[in-house]
């Protein structure tokens, strides 16, 4: 008797999940008529500067590997200031900065090269 109440339930919940199409994880994320291509903020906001040169006679960004100066593009946007900390960028009229992340330099703890 149970099994044939749980064949009548396995029935009964095929069509529902039969109706849904099952995703390929193997498709690229363009093939998805709902992917959507990022705006400027978004594809500035995930550059990442790593370093400046700034001197008399050159200014000089290191964004995502690139050696920029002002008036180059990069994801879109413009370089238009090179700080010794900070690039300006300006893409679709807006203006956005990157700033250079403090780097931590790890010391040992106290006491910890003591025996």
């Amino acid at each position: 008797m149970w099994a044939a109440l749980l064949l009548v339930c396995g029935l009964a919940a095929t069509p529902a999940t039969a109706a849904e199409p099952l995703a390929d994880p193997m498709r690229p994320p363009t093939a998805h008529p709902e992917a959507r291509v990022p705006d400027a903020g978004e594809r500035i906001e995930r550059l990442e500067l790593t370093s400046t040169v700034v001197g008399p006679d050159r200014r000089i960004a290191v964004i995502d590997g690139r050696r920029l100066r002002v008036g180059d593009r990069i994801a879109g946007a413009r370089v238009t200031a090179i700080e010794p900390a900070s690039v300006r960028l300006v893409a679709d009229g807006r203006g956005y900065t990157l700033r250079l992340l403090r780097q931590r330099i790890k010391r040992p703890a106290a006491g910890a090269g003591e025996r």
